[in-house]
Formats: structure tokens, C-alpha cells, sequence
């Protein structure tokens, strides 16, 4: 066990825990928590022309957490979902406003951080 995660076994003998040993404590995280915005199983929110999908979409579809597999197909089907939902509303479509200008260059000190 040792050689196949050296860096979970260095981690949990800090703590005096063998990972072939012992039980490993495990909390929740927040990656593994379901987005707020509740949404049906189309992408649509309680406000008309808001959609949500994906990690910030609470759809329901997984309970109460949502393994990163679970998550990527999640993103996938519900954001198919939602964009037909976007077509089948028939809402206007605008064009988005034209993005800021590019930023500029990098500073001395942005350069410097970067090449670390």
C-alpha cells in the first residue's frame, strides 16, 4: 500500500495512521457539495431566462453530493438540457456586449512571479 500511495501513507503516518492498518477519517468537502441554484430537469431556474447546469446547478439528480464522474456527465446532459431548454423558450437573443479590451502586458513583478 505503501509504494502504490506514497504520498496518502506519508500524509496519514504524520498523523500516526498506516494506511494498511488503519481506518482513514474522511470529512466532507466542498467539491463533493451540490450547487445552489435549484433548477428542474431542463436547466431552468425559478426566474424566467435563468438556466443553470453543471456545478452550479442543483438538479437533484445525485442526492446530496456529486462524485467528479457523476459531475462531468452531470455538466454534459444537463447543459444540453438547458441550452434546448434556452431554444424552446423562444427568448430574444441579443449579442453579448463587446468583451473589455485585452489586458496589457505583464508587469516586472507579473513576470517575475510567473517564471518561479
Amino acid at each position: 500500500m505503501r509504494e502504490r500511495f506514497p504520498g496518502i501513507s506519508a500524509f496519514l503516518a504524520q498523523h500516526s495512521l498506516d494506511l494498511a492498518r488503519d481506518l482513514i477519517p474522511v470529512r466532507p468537502a466542498a467539491h463533493y457539495l451540490m450547487g445552489g441554484i435549484r433548477t428542474d430537469l431542463a436547466g431552468r431556474t425559478s426566474l424566467s431566462g435563468l438556466y443553470a447546469a453543471g456545478e452550479v446547478a442543483c438538479t437533484g439528480v445525485h442526492g446530496a453530493n456529486r462524485l467528479a464522474s457523476n459531475s462531468l456527465l452531470e455538466g454534459l446532459v444537463f447543459g444540453a438540457r438547458a441550452a434546448q431548454s434556452m431554444l424552446d423558450d423562444g427568448l430574444p437573443l441579443a449579442p453579448a456586449d463587446a468583451p473589455e479590451s485585452a489586458l496589457g502586458p505583464l508587469t516586472a513583478e507579473e513576470e517575475a512571479h510567473w517564471k518561479r
